[in-house]
């Protein structure tokens, strides 16, 4: 395994230096030796609780430890009871680049297809770096034509940040916004990824301060939140589920399909569905 580069190993010492300094002293009972004094864990205490050497935690935190493996990091996320999403977080950082981010033009047919026959039900394809690719007519009638967008701004974090729509839109914007920027946190872990969604993270940090700010405090998640609500302009409010998963021999794109929770909203697909070609809310 190649050594990780200065700035990764300074991004996972940030992060176990966080998770460290979030966690108090007397939720560990098992610790041999008690510092009253500081009420979070200190780097000696998670050693004592890792089974490494103080030195090693010291190191590790500040950036220097080289020889950093998923043994080592396993071991230092299971003392700090980590959640498996911030768990696979910090392993992400040990995987080499794989692949590239996906296309327009290299969506398979099946996946075009797939998108195609989801309607009356929006669905859209994204990348791991949340650039929108192609989707179908009622995604465009629910959220807007991505096609009159410079193709720098057909990007979900984009459009969820910087669309003054969305944020009217969308009732919860806040919960679905932050969801959103954890996520953002768990792809930039990611090797292949990383220069691009740090370009992005850059773009919309410039030009938002509330993305800037969770930012610089969300931790990372995978876990979406899948029950959604949303108020259209002409047929009031809608009700509706939100999966996303990834595609089977296409692994540089994700299936976002939304679908409806009662019957009303049902309804109102149907009817967006059965508007003019090119129509859109």
């Amino acid at each position: 395994m190649s050594v990780p580069s200065i700035d990764v190993r300074r991004e996972i010492g940030m992060f176990i230096r966080q998770q460290r300094e979030a966690r108090r002293a007397s939720n560990f009972p098992g610790l041999i030796h008690r510092r009253r004094h500081v009420p979070h864990l200190t780097q000696a205490d998670l050693a004592e609780i890792a089974g490494v050497s103080h030195a090693l935690v010291a190191q590790v935190e500040n950036g220097r430890y080289e020889n950093l493996n998923p043994s080592i990091l396993i071991r230092l996320a299971m003392a700090l009871k980590l959640e498996s999403h911030q768990e696979q977080y910090l392993l992400n950082y040990l995987q080499p680049p794989n692949g590239h981010v996906g296309s327009d033009e290299e969506i398979p047919d099946m996946l075009r297809g797939l998108v195609r026959s989801s309607m009356p039900n929006p669905a859209m394809i994204i990348t791991p770096v949340f650039d929108l690719v192609h989707w179908n007519e009622n995604a465009v009638r629910l959220l807007g034509d991505f096609d009159a967008y410079p193709v720098d701004e057909r990007n979900i974090v984009v459009q969820m940040f910087l669309n003054p729509v969305m944020r009217e839109r969308w009732v919860a914007w806040e919960t679905y916004a932050r969801n959103i920027v954890s996520a953002v946190r768990m792809h930039s872990s990611y090797a292949t990824y990383r220069d691009r969604i740090l370009r992005l993270v850059s773009y919309v940090s410039a030009r938002d301060a509330q993305f800037r700010e969770w930012w610089e405090s969300d931790l990372p998640k995978l876990t979406p939140d899948h029950v959604k609500d949303f108020v259209h302009p002409e047929y009031g409010s809608l009700h509706i589920f939100q999966t996303v998963g990834a595609v089977l021999g296409s692994p540089n794109h994700f299936f976002l399909l939304m679908t409806p929770r009662d019957a009303d909203t049902e309804a109102v697909f149907r009817r967006l569905a059965d508007a003019e070609p090119g129509s859109q809310a």
